[in-house]
Parts: structure tokens; sequence; C-alpha cells
């Protein structure tokens, strides 16, 4: 096949030889365009990028073979990049094949008109059609999961909504029948259905919950908490739980620390951590709290137990929504939603939460947020 003869200006600057045995080997597709956007040159490489012989495109329009939806984009940046000497302009497009397929080029012009050694655009184009497809296919991809995710978080949201009020009628009728009964056995069949019902209770309001802010509805007031409150709160709460357990508690002095949260879903949060902390650690374990300030003006809430520990292999799935971490056997209760719904809640809150284990030696869990001032508009009392 005769070559086409290269540019004067490039056969002058590195010789005729060298020149072709560049073009022979460069897999982009190099050419010279007319100020109309008319083939004067093009490398060997069109071949292999668009099926036709160099020769067939001399004198033929590029604007003719571009995609009639491109093709508005490609006049006007031929248009801007031919009104100054040395403009360059970049484009992706679509051009057809000799076999009458679509290729995506990715190409880039230069605005040689004026220069006497070439006297027209030069562009050099790449195909990128496999790239473009595989982004095409991963944004499809994306949306499908997009709705599968809202189309599940909507059956939930539903279901849970239907079960809340068959379930509140077992739990109030539950109720009135354990004060009518007067038999120990039949009482203690009455608990064993309240303390189901409320356990399913609890799912059903996480579930809620977890719904709420993957639909953006979750209501969240911000505002100046103090740790001391919130945390003691949380206590009065698991104290029982920490007792029956044989688990000693033991938190750090107040300092009058403050960070921006919503109160109630910081409480929830460290109810969360507190009752995990309770239920994986061992017979007269202990659960240590601290406070400490972090980088960047925030505070962390650090709880560290002496429990089980999580498995290496498991730690993946520590905030996955009903995971329970290969506990389900152990006659532990729970329900998988806790670590879950409690990131949602702290990132919800401008926060980030994290852990720490080691198998058989137990676990810390922290949580980061803002700090804040106090009411009074005072800085929380610093460290020495």
């Amino acid at each position: 096949m005769p070559f086409p003869a290269p540019p004067p200006a490039q056969s002058s600057l590195i010789g005729e030889r060298s020149f072709r045995a560049v073009m022979e080997n460069v897999q982009d597709m190099v050419s010279v365009l007319t100020a109309d956007g008319r083939f004067l040159w093009a490398s060997p490489s069109t071949q292999r990028v668009l099926g036709y012989l160099p020769a067939e495109l001399t004198g033929r329009s590029a604007l003719e073979m571009i995609h009639p939806a491109d093709r508005l984009d490609a006049e006007g940046l031929l248009a801007r990049t031919i009104a100054t000497p040395n403009a360059i302009g970049t484009l992706t497009y679509r051009v057809l094949h000799r076999d009458g397929s679509w290729r995506e080029l990715e190409a880039t012009g230069k605005n040689l008109l004026e220069d006497p050694r070439v006297e027209g655009l030069v562009l050099n184009a790449r195909d990128v059609t496999e790239r473009v497809l595989a982004a095409r296919q991963l944004e499809d991809a994306r949306r499908a999961a997009e709705h599968a995710n809202g189309a599940k978080t909507a059956f939930l949201s539903r279901m849970s909504h239907e079960l809340r009020t068959p379930l509140n009628a077992i739990l109030g009728f539950a109720q009135l029948l354990e004060q009518e009964l007067d038999s120990e056995d039949d009482r203690e069949s009455t608990a064993q259905i309240l303390r189901a019902g409320h356990h399913l209770m609890r799912l059903i309001d996480d579930v809620l919950q977890i719904s709420r802010i993957e639909q953006g509805e979750m209501q969240i007031s911000m505002e100046a908490v103090g740790l001391s409150e919130v945390l003691n709160q949380a206590l009065e709460l698991v104290q029982p739980d920490a007792t029956a357990a044989n688990v000693h508690i033991h938190a750090s002095a107040d300092r009058g620390y403050h960070v921006f949260a919503d109160i109630q879903r910081l409480r929830q949060v460290l109810l969360n951590l507190l009752t995990n902390a309770i239920k994986y650690n061992r017979h007269d374990g202990h659960i240590v709290i601290r406070i400490s300030p972090r980088p960047r003006d925030r505070l962390r809430i650090r709880i560290a137990d002496t429990g089980r520990g999580i498995p290496r292999r498991r730690k993946s799935a520590l905030f996955t929504p009903f995971d329970r971490l290969g506990v389900e056997s152990t006659g532990i209760e729970g329900t998988g939603l806790g670590l879950a719904l409690s990131r949602r809640l702290v990132e919800q809150m401008n926060g980030s939460i994290g852990a720490r284990s080691s198998e058989s030696r137990g676990s810390i869990f922290w949580i980061d947020l803002d700090r804040a001032e106090g009411p009074l508009g005072e800085p929380s009392e610093s460290e020495p």
C-alpha cells in the first residue's frame, strides 16, 4: 500500500523515513483538515480506527461522518478553533465506521492554518468506544441499584407501618391479660409475649428510622448538647442490664464538654453502643467511657469493653444492616440493625463513627462530633 505523503513541515523536521515509521506505529488516528473540515491527509492508523484507507478520506468532509446528534457541537468547536491561530480544542463525539457502526472518538485539534509548513488543522483522535461503553454500563447499573434500593426502602417502610398497628393491639391485650391472671405460669407466658412483642417493636422502629434516613425524611435538630447530661441519661437506662450481667461501667469525670448534635439521636446512639458493650461482654467485665478532644475542633466519645471482640473476617460487615457478625447462634438477643442505624444517625449529625477490636480481648467504639460552646456561650473546658 503506498504511504500517503506526510505534510512537508514534518518531513523537514524529522525526516520522511522517521516520520513514516512513527505514523505506521501510532495507535491514535492523526489527520490534517482544511478550514472547512475536509481531510487533507490521514495516518495509516485510520484503517484500524475507522476501517478506511487514508486515501479514501482525502477530500472527504469529516463533519459528514459525525453522528447527527454530535455534529452541531463539532461544527461549533471547529469554528472556535479556526478563529484563533494555534488554538486548541477537544471534543468527544461519535463517528461512522466503515462497517456501519458508530465509534466514540476523543479528539484534540490544533489550528496550524497560518503555519506555512502545515496549513491545516492537525487532529489527533483516540478510539474511546470501550471506555465510554463501560462508563455507560456502570451508570446504568448504578441507577438500577438506586432504583432497587429505593423500592426496598419503600417496601420496608410500608411493611413496618402495617405491622405496628396489629402489634400494638397484641401488646395492649397482653398487658391487660397480665393484670387479670393469677397463675404464675400464666403470667410468665404473658411476659414472654410482651418481651417478644417489644423486641419486634424495636426492630420495626429501627427499620423505619433507617428507611426515613435513606429517603431523606429524618428530622435532625442540631444544638449544643452537654455530653454529661446525655451520657448520664443513657447510663441510667442501661445500668439495670449492666448490673444483671455483672458488668462494671467506668465513666471519665465531667469536664463540661458540649457537642453539636440532636440530643435524642445522640442518646439513641449511645444506648446502642452501651447495650452492645454489655450484651457482648464477659461475666465480671468492664466498660470504660472516655471523652477527649480531637483535631479540627471535635470531641471523641470512646466506649471500650472487655468482651469477646469481633473476628477479623467479620469487621468489614460491622455496620451492615441485619448482619449480626456470627453471633446468631449464641442466644444473645439482637436484630443486627443497631450499629447500621447508629452510623447513619451519627453521619446525619455531621459526625463519624468507628471501631477497633481484637478477638477475645474486647472492642473500642468511638464517635467524633463537632465541639460546641456551652449554653452561655462559653467554650467547653479543655484538657490540661
